[in-house]
């Protein structure tokens, strides 16, 4: 007894039970599907001994750069691979189609696998004026930038610009053209700038003229608050637009600046009248006055200052006549002091 593998032919999905064979021999041939055999073969089993299938396949193919390539199958019998080159580059060598096909027991492309070949090789595609390093920035690294097809650019800015336009600008070309081109829009710096300054409610900026009243602060500008008269200020006295176009302090608390009494008391040997409370705010008016038989040295209207002070403090000394010793007769009464 022995085994024979032999071609025939045959039609897809139909089974040979009987062949032609030596002595003795019984043989069963089925068809295989038709990717995996080539058309007008068969696979015979002899004795129940069932024979690997047949697989026709062709060579893998390479990798070019610049290629696109697109098959209807793994390279197997009757499989179609088509090329296509990407922009800046041109087909070369072979065909744009190739199919697999059958040569004897093995599988063979029907012709030589193109490449792709660049359209500008060692010439200088883009004009590098087109990407010098902008005004307050530079080019990433601090390298230059190439001017071969497919190169990129990247573009930075210093502190306190922002960059503006294209970032990333790359050398491209269009097919069969002589001269490449950047993508993209020119990069450019301006000077990062922050929002008008918040002002409190009863506070100013100090420094206008470095500081405007405008949506366009500059990175780097200061400005200083102060208050209106009767107010203090609590918290930074300042703010400053920070190079990512952020204040380093946003908001201010402004307060009245009450006067206690203890800071304004009543004169000794006198009194105080218009002052009720035991906290007076800004510009309130006291009227301190002597009692009888005292002069106060300084006027008797004192008022509360923006620093919460009250001015002028007021003494009342002993009242004294001329040419007399001693002090005013209690007979004598004091008059209103303007």
């Amino acid at each position: 007894q022995f085994s024979v593998l032999l071609y025939v032919d045959v039609l897809h999905n139909a089974t040979l039970t009987t062949a032609s064979a030596p002595t003795h021999a019984i043989f069963l041939a089925t068809a295989l599907p038709q990717d995996r055999v080539a058309p007008g073969s068969a696979e015979l089993i002899a004795h129940g001994l069932v024979h690997p299938n047949m697989l026709i396949q062709c060579a893998d193919l390479s990798y070019h750069t610049g290629q696109r390539r697109t098959c209807s199958s793994q390279f197997n019998y009757g499989s179609v691979c088509q090329f296509e080159c990407r922009s800046g580059f041109v087909l070369t060598g072979g065909q744009a189609s190739i199919e697999c096909q059958r040569q004897g027991d093995a599988g063979v492309w029907s012709a030589q696998q193109p490449t792709c070949q660049g359209q500008y090789k060692n010439t200088a595609l883009c004009h590098l004026p087109c990407v010098t390093a902008p005004v307050n920035g530079g080019i990433f690294n601090n390298t230059s930038c190439s001017t071969a097809y497919g190169s990129w650019c990247r573009f930075t800015c210093d502190a306190g610009y922002q960059l503006t336009g294209s970032g990333v600008r790359r050398c491209l070309a269009q097919p069969g053209a002589a001269q490449g081109y950047w993508d993209g829009y020119d990069a450019r710096c301006e000077v990062q700038t922050c929002p008008r300054a918040y002002i409190p409610a009863n506070a100013y900026i100090s420094n206008s003229q470095d500081c405007p009243a405008t949506d366009q602060i500059p990175a780097g500008t200061t400005c200083r608050y102060a208050c209106q008269p009767g107010h203090v200020l609590t918290g930074s006295t300042e703010v400053t637009c920070g190079n990512d176009g952020t204040g380093t302090q946003t908001s201010q608390t402004v307060k009245l600046s009450p006067v206690t009494a203890v800071e304004l008391p009543a004169p000794q040997n006198g009194f105080k009248n218009g002052c009720p409370h035991a906290e007076e705010i800004y510009s309130t008016t006291c009227t301190l006055g002597c009692n009888l038989g005292y002069m106060p040295t300084q006027p008797t209207y004192v008022m509360c200052t923006d620093d919460g002070k009250a001015r002028q403090p007021v003494q009342c000394d002993p009242l004294e006549i001329p040419g007399a010793p001693g002090y005013l007769p209690l007979s004598c009464t004091l008059m209103e002091w303007r």
